[in-house]
């Protein structure tokens, strides 16, 4: 079974939400055989030996106006 959930809310709560799932994943299966993962194509993903693969749509939070990086303003010239 492949879940691929794209965690909803604000980076903060989508990370937590994306290490959540892929928590339940490890604990679940972490006892079948061997576990394998990776980011790819913009997934993060986990897959273990029994068949099960889980992925998440990974992506960086689009910062907020206060989060941007401010830029020095040239000064101009006499």
């Amino acid at each position: 079974m492949v879940d691929r959930h794209a965690p909803e809310g604000n980076g903060a709560t989508a990370m937590r939400e994306l290490l959540a799932a892929l928590t339940a994943f490890f604990d679940e299966h972490q006892r079948c055989g061997e576990l394998d993962g990776g980011r790819d194509n913009g997934y993060m993903w986990l897959g273990c030996s029994c068949g099960a693969q889980i992925a998440h749509l990974v992506s960086a939070p689009t910062p907020t106006p206060t989060e941007s990086p401010k830029l020095p303003i040239a000064g101009m010239p006499d």
